[in-house]
Protein backbone atom coordinates (compact mmCIF):
# COMPACT_ATOMS: atom_id res chain seq x y z
CA UNK A 1 0.00 0.00 0.00
CA UNK A 2 1.23 3.50 -0.77
CA UNK A 3 0.21 6.85 0.73
CA UNK A 4 0.03 5.85 4.35
CA UNK A 5 1.98 6.91 7.41
CA UNK A 6 4.70 4.26 7.85
CA UNK A 7 4.87 4.86 11.61
CA UNK A 8 1.14 4.52 12.32
CA UNK A 9 -0.13 2.54 9.34
CA UNK A 10 -2.95 5.08 8.91
CA UNK A 11 -3.67 6.24 5.36
CA UNK A 12 -2.95 9.83 4.39
CA UNK A 13 -5.92 12.07 3.78
CA UNK A 14 -6.33 14.08 0.58
CA UNK A 15 -8.66 17.08 0.37
CA UNK A 16 -9.53 19.66 -2.28
CA UNK A 17 -8.81 23.28 -1.42
CA UNK A 18 -12.33 24.15 -2.60
CA UNK A 19 -13.74 22.23 0.39
CA UNK A 20 -11.66 24.21 2.89
CA UNK A 21 -12.33 27.64 4.35
CA UNK A 22 -10.38 30.30 2.40
CA UNK A 23 -8.55 31.44 5.55
CA UNK A 24 -7.27 27.90 6.12
CA UNK A 25 -6.15 27.62 2.49
CA UNK A 26 -4.29 30.92 2.84
CA UNK A 27 -2.54 29.67 5.99
CA UNK A 28 -1.52 26.43 4.28
CA UNK A 29 -0.20 28.30 1.23
CA UNK A 30 1.54 31.21 2.98
CA UNK A 31 2.33 29.88 6.46
CA UNK A 32 0.22 32.30 8.51
CA UNK A 33 -0.22 30.74 11.96
CA UNK A 34 1.66 27.55 11.07
CA UNK A 35 3.84 25.91 13.72
CA UNK A 36 6.30 25.08 10.97
CA UNK A 37 6.22 25.98 7.30
CA UNK A 38 8.34 25.58 4.19
CA UNK A 39 7.64 27.20 0.85
CA UNK A 40 9.48 24.75 -1.38
CA UNK A 41 8.76 26.83 -4.49
CA UNK A 42 10.48 29.86 -2.91
CA UNK A 43 13.41 27.75 -1.70
CA UNK A 44 13.89 26.30 -5.21
CA UNK A 45 13.62 29.78 -6.75
CA UNK A 46 16.20 31.16 -4.32
CA UNK A 47 18.63 28.26 -4.94
CA UNK A 48 18.29 28.64 -8.72
CA UNK A 49 18.85 32.40 -8.56
CA UNK A 50 22.00 31.91 -6.48
CA UNK A 51 23.24 29.18 -8.87
CA UNK A 52 22.69 31.48 -11.87
CA UNK A 53 24.61 34.28 -10.15
CA UNK A 54 27.46 31.88 -9.32
CA UNK A 55 27.60 30.74 -12.97
CA UNK A 56 27.98 34.38 -14.02
CA UNK A 57 30.50 35.11 -11.23
CA UNK A 58 32.63 31.96 -10.93
CA UNK A 59 35.50 33.66 -9.11
CA UNK A 60 33.37 34.97 -6.23
CA UNK A 61 33.99 33.68 -2.73
CA UNK A 62 30.72 35.02 -1.29
CA UNK A 63 28.63 32.55 0.69
CA UNK A 64 25.02 31.91 -0.34
CA UNK A 65 23.48 34.33 2.17
CA UNK A 66 25.73 37.14 0.93
CA UNK A 67 24.92 36.32 -2.71
CA UNK A 68 21.21 36.37 -1.89
CA UNK A 69 21.65 39.72 -0.16
CA UNK A 70 23.21 41.06 -3.36
CA UNK A 71 20.53 39.80 -5.76
CA UNK A 72 17.29 39.52 -3.78
CA UNK A 73 15.92 42.97 -4.63
CA UNK A 74 16.64 42.39 -8.34
CA UNK A 75 15.07 38.93 -8.67
CA UNK A 76 12.38 38.59 -5.97
CA UNK A 77 9.69 40.29 -8.07
CA UNK A 78 10.08 37.61 -10.74
CA UNK A 79 8.96 34.86 -8.32
CA UNK A 80 5.59 33.69 -9.63
CA UNK A 81 5.14 29.93 -9.28
CA UNK A 82 2.34 28.33 -11.26
CA UNK A 83 1.68 25.68 -8.63
CA UNK A 84 3.14 26.61 -5.25
CA UNK A 85 4.61 23.72 -3.27
CA UNK A 86 4.36 24.18 0.49
CA UNK A 87 4.37 21.95 3.55
CA UNK A 88 4.20 22.36 7.29
CA UNK A 89 2.23 21.85 10.45
CA UNK A 90 -0.94 23.81 11.18
CA UNK A 91 -3.27 23.12 14.13
CA UNK A 92 -1.28 19.93 14.78
CA UNK A 93 -1.90 18.71 11.22
CA UNK A 94 1.05 17.85 8.98
CA UNK A 95 0.22 18.86 5.39
CA UNK A 96 1.62 19.50 1.92
CA UNK A 97 0.17 21.01 -1.23
CA UNK A 98 -0.63 18.85 -4.22
CA UNK A 99 -1.85 19.79 -7.67
CA UNK A 100 -3.95 17.51 -9.87
CA UNK A 101 -5.00 18.85 -13.26
CA UNK A 102 -4.30 22.40 -12.07
CA UNK A 103 -6.56 22.01 -9.00
CA UNK A 104 -5.10 22.71 -5.57
CA UNK A 105 -5.38 19.89 -3.03
CA UNK A 106 -3.71 19.11 0.26
CA UNK A 107 -2.13 15.93 1.58
CA UNK A 108 -2.80 15.29 5.26
CA UNK A 109 0.17 13.23 6.49
CA UNK A 110 -0.61 13.22 10.19
CA UNK A 111 -3.39 14.67 12.30
CA UNK A 112 -5.01 14.36 15.71
CA UNK A 113 -8.21 13.80 13.68
CA UNK A 114 -8.95 10.45 12.06
CA UNK A 115 -12.04 9.46 10.12
CA UNK A 116 -13.44 6.11 9.06
CA UNK A 117 -15.71 7.77 6.49
CA UNK A 118 -13.35 8.90 3.73
CA UNK A 119 -13.80 7.73 0.16
CA UNK A 120 -11.35 5.38 -1.50
CA UNK A 121 -8.91 7.36 -3.62
CA UNK A 122 -8.52 7.06 -7.37
CA UNK A 123 -5.32 5.64 -8.90
CA UNK A 124 -3.98 9.22 -8.94
CA UNK A 125 -3.47 9.02 -5.15
CA UNK A 126 -3.55 5.27 -4.42
CA UNK A 127 -4.22 4.19 -0.87
CA UNK A 128 -5.18 7.64 0.39
CA UNK A 129 -8.56 8.60 1.77
CA UNK A 130 -10.46 11.36 -0.03
CA UNK A 131 -11.81 13.83 2.52
CA UNK A 132 -14.00 16.02 0.30
CA UNK A 133 -17.21 14.21 1.30
CA UNK A 134 -17.21 11.90 4.29
CA UNK A 135 -19.58 9.26 3.04
CA UNK A 136 -17.21 6.34 2.45
CA UNK A 137 -15.61 3.63 4.53
CA UNK A 138 -11.87 4.40 4.42
CA UNK A 139 -9.88 5.05 7.59
CA UNK A 140 -7.41 7.96 7.23
CA UNK A 141 -6.12 11.18 8.74
CA UNK A 142 -8.66 13.99 8.64
CA UNK A 143 -8.72 17.77 9.01
CA UNK A 144 -10.35 19.54 11.96
CA UNK A 145 -14.07 20.24 11.41
CA UNK A 146 -13.55 24.01 11.49
CA UNK A 147 -11.17 23.85 8.50
CA UNK A 148 -14.08 23.10 6.20
CA UNK A 149 -15.83 25.85 4.26
CA UNK A 150 -19.25 25.01 5.65
CA UNK A 151 -19.40 23.20 8.96
CA UNK A 152 -23.16 22.80 8.66
CA UNK A 153 -22.94 21.02 5.28
CA UNK A 154 -20.13 18.83 6.57
CA UNK A 155 -21.87 17.97 9.81
CA UNK A 156 -25.14 17.22 8.01
CA UNK A 157 -23.30 14.53 6.06
CA UNK A 158 -22.16 12.92 9.30
CA UNK A 159 -25.67 12.12 10.54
Amino acid sequence: MVNYNPETGIAYGYIAASVLHPDVVSSLLYGDGCDSFTDHSWEDFRENAIAEWRAENPDSDLDDSDVWGEIESDVADSFQPDESQTSGIYDGVSFATSWLGGALNFWIFHSPNITEKARRASPCVPGAGILDDLDGDVNCYNVPDDWRESDTDYLAGQE
